[in-house]
């Protein structure tokens, strides 16, 4: 009943989260594959060798990041718990998928795949020995942590062995034949498959996981040459395809995932990425298989400096009233950019149409690509001020006058000659402490009937205002022509 729980929990498992990796894991790493009695041979590095040279393990990474498992250690019935049989060299990295083999021994054979080691045991020796329990049993340890996960077959759980408490904390055993239906037979080996998530036997001695195109490709990675990018406008994506520095094995293709273990789709549009993070794997279409993760790439864009501006308050100059946003600025647009004007700083909506005659408001510089449609980082807020105090003075009349004044009003004693040497005017006035009161309305409204030319102090308007046949205006200090 529990072994039928167990395999409707783990079925369920990987139904909902489409792959699973061995309940017993040591840091993210759990039991792959285990030929832990040679009966024949399996892995085919001589004909004459004992079959028990063949004997191997192999050990994978269920995570989503690469694990570094130098120094790790493994022991085996063998030897005894005392003193592990191999230990896993410096630079042992497993990508996510990627698996580690340890062979009882390989000599004579070809040259070893990637991540397979030899233990280098004694002709007629297997790292795995079937005693009259049927049992053999392998410890994988990390001396860094002290920590450490047992795995046997066939046999009860106490044959699992087990360390001593100097040499660590045992996290966990598998036994392996609790995860099949039946007991072994044949070359007495397994795999986990993460599809069913329980321990499968390989009964036909041909080991297909290391033999076939998905064996192989399983513990490859593709090579990258950087795990950081970026891109800038007026480009608008990254070519992750240019990254790769290897060749795509036989019969396979370079596709990216946007996570390391592969699921969901195919990222669409490798060449021309967006920002985010990015994994490379080896496709065999036709085995539907793939290789183990490369290093994750993180893409980024990069915005373009901001247009450098000499100061962030402007205003007009008389007798102008707009003002020039491109007097500010002190730099130069780079290649294939120009310079544009927003009122935000998100450059939403429609550029200023004309900068070189702003009026009154606040102003960001972008600088703008037209051919990759992209922008530069915002200038800083520039803030518009127009003043309407424009004033000047006209040139006197020069020549000889045309007439001279003959009436005039003083507060004072009558001069000589004043005031008919005051050349061209009807009339004079002057006081040095009097004033001229022109006719005084409580605003233009009240008069009903205005004439051209007429004048008036507007007490609500607070001016003096002049009536030019269309409208009151208020006459100011400024340019006039």
């Amino acid at each position: 009943m529990k072994k039928l729980f167990l395999t409707v929990f783990l079925l369920l498992q990987a139904y909902i989260y489409g792959q699973c990796g061995p309940p017993c894991q040591l840091n993210g790493i759990g039991l792959y594959m285990w030929l832990g009695d040679g009966d024949s041979q399996t892995i085919g590095d001589s004909t004459t060798d004992d079959e028990d040279n063949d004997d191997f393990i192999a050990f994978k990474n269920y995570g989503t990041s690469p694990i570094n498992i130098s120094g790790w250690q493994l022991y085996a019935d063998q030897s005894g718990a005392a003193t592990p049989v191999f230990t896993f060299p410096s630079g042992t990295i497993l990508q996510p998928s990627q698996y580690v083999l340890i062979v009882a021994d390989w000599n004579p054979g070809p040259a070893l795949p990637n991540l397979w080691f030899d233990a280098n045991f004694a002709s007629g020796e297997g790292m795995f020995e079937e005693t009259s329990n049927n049992v053999s049993w392998a410890i994988l340890r990390n001396p860094v942590s002290n920590q450490y996960i047992t795995i046997h077959q066939q046999g009860g759980a106490s044959q699992g062995q087990s360390l001593s408490a100097a040499l660590g904390t045992k996290v966990c055993n598998t036994n392996v034949t609790s995860f099949i239906p039946t007991d072994f037979d044949g070359c007495e080996s397994v795999y986990y498959n993460q599809n069913t998530c329980t321990f499968q036997e390989l009964t036909d001695c041909s080991l297909p996981l290391l033999n076939s195109a998905c064996g192989q490709l399983s513990n490859m990675s593709p090579s990258l040459s950087s795990s950081a990018v970026s891109f800038s406008c007026p480009a608008r994506s990254y070519n992750l395809n240019s990254l790769h520095t290897g060749t795509a094995p036989a019969n396979t293709s370079l596709v990216w995932f946007t996570n390391a273990t592969h699921t969901g789709t195919a990222y669409s549009t490798p060449a021309a990425a967006q920002p985010g993070t990015y994994y490379a794997f080896y496709y065999n279409s036709s085995s539907n298989c793939y290789s183990a993760a490369s290093t994750s790439v993180t893409v980024t864009e990069t915005l373009v400096n901001a247009p450098t501006l000499s100061s962030t308050a402007l205003r007009n100059v008389c007798p102008a009233l707009t003002a020039n946003l491109n007097s500010l600025h002190t730099g130069t647009a780079p290649l294939g950019m120009m310079l544009v004007w927003f009122t935000n700083n998100t450059h939403t909506g429609t550029a200023v149409g004309n900068p070189a005659a702003v009026t009154a408001g606040t102003y960001y510089a972008f600088y703008y690509s037209i051919s990759g449609d992209c922008y530069s980082n915002p200038g800083n807020a520039v803030t518009v001020t127009i003043i309407d105090d424009c004033y000047c003075t006209q040139p006197f009349a020069a020549g000889t006058p045309d007439s001279f004044t003959l009436i005039g009003i003083t507060s004072q004693a009558k001069q000589l000659n004043w005031p008919e040497t005051v050349p061209n005017s009807f009339i004079s006035m002057e006081s040095k402490n009097k004033g001229f009161v022109i006719t005084r309305v409580a605003s233009q409204a009240s008069i009903t009937d205005p004439k051209e030319g007429m004048v008036i102090y507007d007490i609500s308007a607070g001016c003096i205002k002049i009536y030019n046949g269309t409208i009151w205006k208020c006459i100011q200090r400024r340019c006039n022509n």
